[in-house]
C-alpha cells in the first residue's frame, strides 16, 4: 500500500498528479498551517500571451489558520479566472473537453479554499482516466500530532510501508531518511521534471498548472507525461 501526502493546491502542476498516480491512498494534508506568504494553496500559473500568468484565489488572511479553516474572501474572482482560462485556451485542441470541468467546479462558489481545491484535484484526476484512488483528508483522521510527526502518524494509520514524496523544498524538509527507516517505512521519490509537450507558445514554459497540458494535448497524453511514458 503506497501513500502520498500533499497540501490541497489550487489547479496543481503535473507533479502532484504523479504523486496521486503512484499512491493507493492519497491524503490531502489540510490540517497544517496555511503558509503566511504566497502559496500554491491559493494560486497557480497558466500560459497566457506566451508567458506564465498567476491565477490567485483571494483568501481571508486574518491571523494564523489551518488550511482547512481558510476562507475564500469573495466570489468576484470566479468570473475573472474563467474568462482568463477561456481567453488563454479557447483555440487549444481539447478546450471543449476540459473547459466544462472548470465551469462545473469553479461555479459552485466554495466557502473554504481546501474544499475548492480538493474537488478540482479529484475532478481533474478523474478526467485523466487514471485508476480509482482512496482520497482522504488529514483533518478527518483524528490525528494527535502536528507537522512532521503527523506524517508518520498518517502513514501508520494507513498501514503503509511506502511513502510517496515529491522532491520540492516543501516535501524534502519533512524527509529524514533515517527516521523513516527506523519506522520501517520506505521513501519513493517522484520526479521533479517532465517532458516537453506541444504548447501554444514561442518557447516551452514548464511547471504550469496541469490544465495547460490537458487543454493542449488532452487527458491520455497528459497521463502519459505523468507516467514518463513520453
Amino acid at each position: 500500500m503506497n501513500v502520498g501526502i500533499h497540501q490541497p493546491n489550487y489547479l496543481p502542476w503535473l507533479g502532484l498528479f504523479e504523486k496521486i498516480d503512484l499512491s493507493d491512498i492519497f491524503v490531502f494534508y489540510d490540517n497544517v498551517q496555511m503558509p503566511l506568504n504566497k502559496s500554491f494553496v491559493s494560486r497557480n500559473a497558466i500560459l497566457a500571451n506566451n508567458k506564465s500568468l498567476w491565477l490567485t484565489v483571494p483568501i481571508k488572511r486574518d491571523g494564523i489558520k489551518i488550511i482547512n479553516e481558510v476562507e475564500i474572501s469573495n466570489q468576484f474572482w470566479i468570473k475573472k479566472h474563467i474568462k482568463t482560462i477561456e481567453h488563454s485556451y479557447k483555440f487549444s485542441q481539447y478546450f471543449d473537453e476540459i473547459m466544462p470541468i472548470i465551469y462545473k467546479t469553479l461555479n459552485k462558489e466554495y466557502k473554504f479554499i481546501s474544499d475548492l481545491n480538493i474537488e478540482l484535484i479529484i475532478s481533474l484526476w478523474k478526467c485523466l482516466g487514471g485508476e480509482e484512488k482512496n482520497f482522504i483528508r488529514a483533518s478527518k483522521m483524528n490525528l494527535t500530532n502536528n507537522n512532521y510527526e503527523s506524517i508518520i502518524e498518517i502513514l501508520e494509520l494507513c498501514k503503509t510501508k511506502t511513502y510517496i514524496s515529491g522532491q520540492g523544498k516543501g516535501s524534502l524538509r519533512y524527509l529524514d531518511e533515517n527516521y523513516f527507516k527506523g519506522k520501517n517505512i520506505d521513501i519513493k521519490l517522484c520526479s521533479s521534471e517532465f517532458s516537453i509537450y506541444k504548447q501554444r507558445s514561442f518557447s516551452f514554459i514548464p511547471n504550469l498548472s496541469i490544465i495547460d497540458s490537458l487543454f493542449n494535448i488532452g487527458p491520455l497524453k497528459t497521463l502519459g507525461l505523468i507516467r514518463h511514458e513520453q
